[in-house]
């Protein structure tokens, strides 16, 4: 099931990388792509179905581009009931057709960790672990953004954005996390 589900999105990015946008055919003018915009900050939620429990997060995210190219340093905290992450990563824009952009991400960080034993016991994380804390949160995805400002001009710079991140920090499997932001970029 999970291969299935990895399947399909890799062959919906793939799609949106190949397919030409129809506008291009037509006429020579271009939109800007999010990759001119200077800075961005997102807020939103990440999901992780396949954790025990499943997991919920509350994010914000802080971007920079770097000048003359298609990367961004990305900052993020994310924030869940029992633990927080701090991670810094790289962006780089694949493809922008239209509203739409598909960006790849990749990021590594450290996470303060808690597991509660059967006994009601809480300890920290097992490999990498300094007390509380845990190094290696790494991950990677990708992520599509929506320009809002093409549905109304009052949402000029606010981006829909939906994605998905592979994570695993020391010690524990990879796992998927589905996002789902709004993000307003600064000119």
């Amino acid at each position: 099931m999970r291969n299935r589900i990895l399947l399909s999105l890799a062959a919906l990015v793939a799609m949106l990388l190949l397919a030409p946008p129809v506008a291009r055919a037509q006429t020579t003018t271009t939109t800007p792509a999010v990759s001119t915009n200077a800075m961005f900050f997102g807020i939103g939620a990440e999901y992780n179905h396949y954790s025990t429990p499943a997991t919920y997060a509350t994010t914000a995210d802080f971007g920079v581009k770097l000048a003359g190219t298609n990367f961004y340093s990305i900052s993020t905290l994310e924030l869940q009931a029992k633990t927080a992450t701090v991670r810094s990563g790289v962006g780089y824009l694949l493809k922008h057709a239209g509203p739409v952009s598909v960006i790849a991400t990749m990021d590594g960080g450290v996470t303060t960790t808690t597991t509660t034993t059967a006994s009601g016991t809480t300890t920290s994380a097992p490999a990498l672990a300094l007390g509380n804390l845990a190094l290696g949160n790494v991950g990677g995805g990708v992520l599509v953004m929506y320009d809002l400002g093409t549905l109304n001009s009052k949402l000029a710079n606010v981006h829909a954005v939906g994605g998905f991140r592979e994570a695993a920090v020391a010690g524990t499997s990879v796992s998927p996390e589905f996002i789902f932001k709004l993000s307003y970029s600064l000119k």
